[in-house]
């Protein structure tokens, strides 16, 4: 009963922030919205400050365990196997977020500006995904089909960039008909950071 309360707190916070914003959902419309008391609120949150970050730490979680689910460990022997790994992830990405495109469109574009905390979090995040992409380079840098004058910090700083430009360049209807945003990636992933063979 406890976590059905709790998880219904959490559904209700979800649906208000994005509907009205952070600042226009009060703890005690959250508690309405999910049928409970105001007082139950406090129950399970300390604040409203603390089921936002639920909400938040529930959306990164179910998009890593989505997304990477389906990369697997094992580094890539050669380009094109490099190259489906990425498309794999954008195409997962993509999935993922249309899903949710809401929560999506407000953690891109108006979370940050909640308050420095929210911004740090959104950031540490993006941080861990230059993390993988400086992993998976340096994977094809020891493999030899990456260049191995690459700045790898810079090289992953802009591949985390471009997949999370063009998810969100999807999401909001950027790109003209027909265009392969997956496959505009993978161009740019085999020009820009491919070994001459």
């Amino acid at each position: 009963m406890q976590a059905a309360r709790r998880a219904s707190l959490v559904a209700s916070a979800r649906t208000l922030i994005l509907a009205r914003g952070y600042h226009g959902a009060s703890a005690a419309d959250i508690a309405e919205h999910a049928g409970l008391s105001h007082g139950s609120f406090y129950t399970y949150f300390g604040c409203r400050r603390e089921i936002l970050d639920v909400v938040f730490d529930d959306w990164f979680r179910g998009f890593r365990d989505y997304v990477l689910a389906g990369v697997g460990t094992d580094p890539a022997l050669h380009l094109d196997a490099a190259v489906e790994v990425v498309a794999q992830v954008v195409r997962r990405f993509l999935e993922f977020a249309r899903t949710d495109s809401e929560l999506v469109l407000f953690l891109a574009f108006k979370a940050a500006a909640i308050d420095a905390e929210v911004a740090q979090r959104l950031f540490d995040n993006y941080t861990r995904s230059v993390g993988h992409a400086e992993l998976f380079l340096r994977s094809g840098i020891a493999h030899g089909y990456f260049r191995d004058d690459l700045d790898l910090s810079t090289a992953a700083e802009l591949l985390a960039s471009i997949v999370l430009s063009t998810v969100l360049g999807q999401l909001q209807a950027l790109y003209p008909p027909g265009t392969d945003p997956v496959g505009a990636v993978c161009d740019f992933i085999r020009h820009a950071f491919a070994a001459e063979v």
